[in-house]
């Protein structure tokens, strides 16, 4: 009689906390510090599953660490085989990815005649050629190989391309994609140069500190003192590709965008388009904690409800992408705008009556010309090199 023996290796998710699992024995292990940056990343991917994919741009300077941080977030969607990924693609490649994905020609049967074939023929021939991108990631390696196209735009914003075309034998075709897919890329430009691709896109600043300079290098002083294999990591990635094949594709029922509408500030113009990438992340992580949240149901649809905790999480590690919508501006901006105030001068207003009490308080400034700020910078030690993360650190 066999004994059923229980791998010691083996482990599964925490459906209590899945988040809080693959960042402790996934995304950590394989990435160090960028703990907002690869959970946003993570909760895009996820949001492939949702009716809100999400399109996210990683950016840093290069030799930053951001194709590491992407790859490694991607290795566990890749073992869910939803990765198409290109270095860079042609304007017109998503549209013609269908051109491929035809029914193959109608053989013809010996009772039809040839009136009957050739109308099936003409009817093969006509009908369009599609292919769905819904549950799929688009990972482009560098931004410059997709932004200035127009199909991933359209592709983002209405989740369909149309393309009428000619074939190789000059007859007319229709060529469809359908479905928005989760779009990945990365960059080193400061300022993207497409307004409209930005405003499509959540962005991601990698940490380019000093400190996490440090963090990495220990990590792999530590690679190099201990070359072993962890023979863990198959088990752990086996686990968290079982349980997203255990998840359902459920809708996300989410009661607190009306109440987050009420406070949501409104002053920036930004607020248009990042107000539905907060929920989209949002509904990612209620998607991936459903088996611990409520469900609801109308008519024939059941939805799983987003809890308050999943709001929490969100607003705490998406709130540096977001907060250049909330309040108009990044925080890299921060230590230009405090050269600037430091400049500012506050001083006690005249009375026009002659008397000796003051009438109030004026501010004058003293305005600076470029190469007089850029040298407060270096004083002030936002340079390029001392910090890695200055405001001037990247053309």
């Amino acid at each position: 009689m066999e004994e059923n023996v229980e791998n010691p290796l083996k482990v599964t998710v925490d459906s209590s906390d899945p988040l809080g699992f693959i960042k402790r024995e996934y995304l950590d292990r394989e990435i160090e510090g960028e703990d907002s940056n690869k959970q946003q990343v993570f909760l895009g991917c996820c949001s492939t599953f949702t009716d809100n994919p999400l399109a996210i741009v990683i950016r840093a300077r290069t030799g930053a660490g951001k194709s590491w941080l992407v790859n490694r977030v991607l290795d566990i969607f890749r073992q869910l085989g939803v990765v198409i990924e290109f270095s860079r693609i042609t304007p017109s490649y998503l549209e013609n990815m269908a051109s491929k994905n035809r029914p193959p020609r109608p053989v013809r049967t010996k009772e039809e005649s040839d009136q009957e074939y050739l109308e099936r023929i003409q009817k093969w021939k006509s009908q369009p050629r599609t292919i769905d991108l819904k549950g799929k990631i688009l990972f482009i390696d560098e931004l410059r190989g997709i932004q200035n196209a127009q199909a991933p735009k359209l592709l983002i914003s209405e989740g369909r391309l149309k393309l009428g075309t000619v074939d190789i034998n000059r007859e007319s075709v229709e060529l469809e994609v359908t479905g928005t897919p989760a779009i990945i890329t990365t960059t080193t430009l400061a300022a993207l140069e497409d307004a409209e691709f930005e405003n499509r896109v959540l962005t991601v600043d990698v940490d380019e500190s000093e400190e996490q300079t440090k963090r990495i290098i220990h990590r792999h002083a530590l690679r190099f003192a201990d070359p072993a294999e962890d023979l863990g990591k198959y088990q752990r990635d086996k686990a968290i590709v079982e349980f997203f094949n255990s998840l359902r594709p459920l809708k996300v029922a989410n009661p607190f965008s009306t109440l987050i509408e009420q406070k949501y500030p409104t002053k920036n113009l930004e607020a248009r388009r990042d107000y539905p990438k907060l929920f989209a992340l949002s509904n990612s992580l209620t998607w991936l904690n459903q088996n611990r949240r409520r469900k609801a149901k109308k008519g024939l649809e059941l939805f799983v409800v987003t809890d308050l905790a999943d709001i929490v999480k969100v607003r705490e590690i998406a709130l540096p992408s977001l907060r250049a919508s909330l309040i108009g501006y990044s925080e890299k901006e921060d230590p230009i705008l405090e050269v600037f105030k430091n400049e500012s001068e506050t001083k006690a207003k005249p009375s026009k009556s002659g008397l000796s009490e003051a009438a109030g308080v004026e501010t004058s400034y003293n305005y600076l010309s470029v190469p007089q700020a850029y040298k407060k910078f270096q004083k002030e030690g936002f340079e390029e090199g001392k910090d890695g993360s200055g405001p001037m650190s990247r053309n």
